[in-house]
């Protein structure tokens, strides 16, 4: 699952989900291919209410099923979509973890 070197830890992408929901709402940092083709590197953290601006109710388990996750972008203040299977690295904590296909 994951093999470390010092502060540097290879991580299957299978356990990828799992890692970020240990976080517990723990700021992060993320590297991934956004759909466009460019590389992005975003600081963020999960488990961030979302102020609806209408009654309406919605279900975000679609994302998450397709492999995607909604990240909260500390510097903009803003929901950024991230997509799982385009994660170079994370970093949590002094601890990063690179993503193994």
């Amino acid at each position: 699952m994951i093999s470390s070197l010092n502060n540097c830890h290879n991580l299957n992408r299978v356990y990828l989900l799992n890692l970020l929901n240990n976080f517990k709402g723990k700021i992060f940092t993320v590297k991934f291919t956004k759909s466009n083709g460019m590389t992005r590197i975003l600081t963020g953290r999960l488990s961030v209410p979302y102020k609806r601006k209408t009654s309406q109710t919605y279900n975000n388990n679609w994302k998450t099923e397709r492999g995607f996750i909604s990240v909260y972008e500390m510097s903009k203040k803003e929901y950024r979509t991230v997509n799982l299977l385009t994660v170079d690295y994370i970093n949590c904590q002094k601890q990063t973890y690179f993503i193994n296909n």
